[in-house]
């Protein structure tokens, strides 16, 4: 999903939405170390979602080669 952020597009690898629309999860893949540059990215992405209207926002970040994931 590309957004448009403060100028700057954006690609989100991940975005659903539950079946009546009012919920999203997003999941942002890595495969990098763990950086807090990629915290303030997915709560950037988070961010947008919830100006947008959405109160249900779930965000989370996988690092991939570590089989880790990271909720904000």
């Amino acid at each position: 999903t590309k957004v448009l952020i403060k100028g700057f597009i954006d690609r989100i690898d991940v975005v659903t939405f539950n079946d009546d629309k009012k919920a999203v999860r997003i999941i942002d893949y890595k495969t990098g170390e763990e950086s807090e540059s990629y915290l303030c990215q997915l709560r950037r992405y988070a961010r947008l979602y919830r100006d947008m209207g959405y109160a249900d926002v779930q965000a989370c970040l996988w690092y991939v080669y570590e089989n880790k994931i990271v909720y904000l």
